[in-house]
């Protein structure tokens, strides 16, 4: 996000302990899960059985 200097400080009080709200485990598991190609191993299967 991009922020004027002005609401920089604001917003870093009131909503800045939200910097991560997802967990980094499951950031790491959906990194490798598509950087294996799994995704679009995946995609690819469920548009198959779509076809069908």
């Amino acid at each position: 996000m991009i922020l004027p200097k002005r609401l920089l400080e604001v917003y870093q009080k009131t909503v800045g302990f939200y910097s991560c709200t997802v967990p980094m485990l499951e950031q790491y598991f959906l990194a490798e899960w598509l950087d294996s190609g799994e995704f679009e191993r995946t995609i690819s299967r469920m548009r198959n059985q779509k076809r069908d």
